[in-house]
């Protein structure tokens, strides 16, 4: 199953075209990945998810778009009641898409239980 991830290509890019220190690097690419979300995503995708990665899957035409959850508080789906506490274990939901350009699209949330 081989599969492209767009942070690797854009650090190989940087490494291969630029003369920028190596430590900049990894903020460029959370930078040009945080426009890339929020330019095809901005209008639909809350405010509390921040892209993280875009991954290709060539062979089964799958694009999976990666995406934390910065939400400091949640709804308790049982009471109702707001939680203020971040727990330490995560859960990671996937949300299928609409399809892109041939592509099968899905999100995958990670989330605070």
């Amino acid at each position: 199953m081989e599969s492209t991830r767009l942070s690797e290509r854009l650090h190989e890019h940087l490494a291969a075209s630029t003369t920028l220190p190596a430590e900049v690097q990894p903020a460029w690419v959370q930078g040009t990945l945080e426009v890339v979300g929020k330019f095809l995503y901005g209008l639909s995708v809350p405010s509390t998810w921040r892209l993280v990665d875009v991954q290709r899957f060539d062979q089964e035409k799958v694009l999976v778009c990666h995406w934390i959850s910065t939400s400091e508080q949640a709804v308790c789906g049982a009471c109702h009641t707001i939680s203020h506490r971040r727990k330490k274990t995560y859960l990671v939901r996937r949300l299928q898409d609409l399809p892109a350009s041939g592509l099968t699209v899905y999100h995958a949330v990670k989330a605070n239980r």
